[in-house]
């Protein structure tokens, strides 16, 4: 696909947030050759070209450096949103049934744990466990070293019923020199979001991600929790698998009030600051794609 020219108005979003001024981008296309051959072809074998999918957005976008809210260089917005998820397994993904997801590791003896399908946020499964009477610090974690910067930790749950403070359900965040954080979950049975800012010291820290605590209830008056996230970045962005793809979409708006949208799954690769233009700063980008993309138009 050649290059398209966007106007004044075209914008490129990336996992939720509007990242820049769109100046143009084109589609690195993948091609497949569908076989076409038919009976009376007399030996001979058909094909034709088909789409197969993108392989890479690219293009130049325009932002304000030294604008605060146009964070958009290397570094700021933009550069967030080319980092990775850095849990092992964040959505918990696995046989259902299993009594184990990989990367998470169990502390102490938590009484029923299981990954499962009955609820789910993010994939196929979500991870579900029951403790009656061991307190807050029986669960599930991860440990992660980290380097100097800062951090955002996300987690969704499905709270049934907890016992609450302090040893009820919870969330914790711990190893950093700034103190450690914690989180009680409330039991509404509606999946909801908790997270917490982190700050790593010059010479980096290894934190630990915990899960766990008290249900309360009897069986089946568990916690679910999945799409797990740690991401170095100086906002909250959508959940990202550790495969780093994020949602992006592409708005052309029209003189006549229509707009065309071009969305997929991708992950930015990489922002290279180009010329200025008066305090304007233009930089060509790379997305790498999950897919074909998606086109729509919408009416005014």
């Amino acid at each position: 696909m050649g290059l398209i020219v966007a106007n004044n108005n075209a914008t490129i979003t990336l996992g939720g947030r509007v990242i820049a001024a769109l100046v143009n981008f084109q589609f690195g296309i993948t091609r497949d050759a569908k076989e076409t051959t038919a009976i009376d072809n007399a030996g001979w074998r058909t094909y034709v070209a088909g789409l197969k999918g993108g392989a890479s957005l690219t293009g130049t976008i325009r932002y304000i450096p030294d604008n605060a809210s146009h964070l958009y260089a290397p570094g700021g917005l933009i550069g967030d949103m080319g980092s990775w998820n850095l849990l092992t397994n964040p959505s918990f993904e696995g046989a259902v049934g299993a009594t184990t997801a990989t990367g998470w590791t169990e502390v102490g003896a938590v009484d029923v744990h299981v990954i499962s399908s009955a609820q789910k946020y993010a994939g196929a499964s979500s991870f579900y466990f029951e403790e009656g009477s061991d307190g807050r610090d029986v669960g599930f974690k991860q440990e992660v070293a980290l380097t100097e910067g800062t951090y955002y930790a996300s987690i969704w749950v499905w709270c049934i019923s907890t016992a609450g403070a302090p040893d009820g359900v919870n969330w914790q965040i711990t190893g950093l020199e700034e103190g450690n954080h914690i989180v009680y979950p409330t039991g509404n049975s509606a999946w909801t979001r908790y997270s917490q800012v982190l700050s790593v010291k010059p010479s980096g820290e290894t934190v630990t991600f915990f899960f766990g605590g008290n249900t309360s209830g009897g069986f089946d008056h568990g916690t679910f929790v999945d799409a797990a996230s740690l991401v170095k970045g100086s906002f909250l962005s959508d959940f990202m698998t550790n495969t780093g793809m994020n949602t992006y979409v592409i708005t052309l708006p029209q003189s006549d009030g229509y707009s065309t949208t071009i969305s997929g799954a991708g992950r930015l690769k990489s922002v290279t600051p180009k010329a200025s233009i008066g305090e304007l700063q233009e930089a060509s980008f790379e997305i790498i794609l999950s897919g074909a993309p998606t086109w729509a138009t919408t009416t005014p």
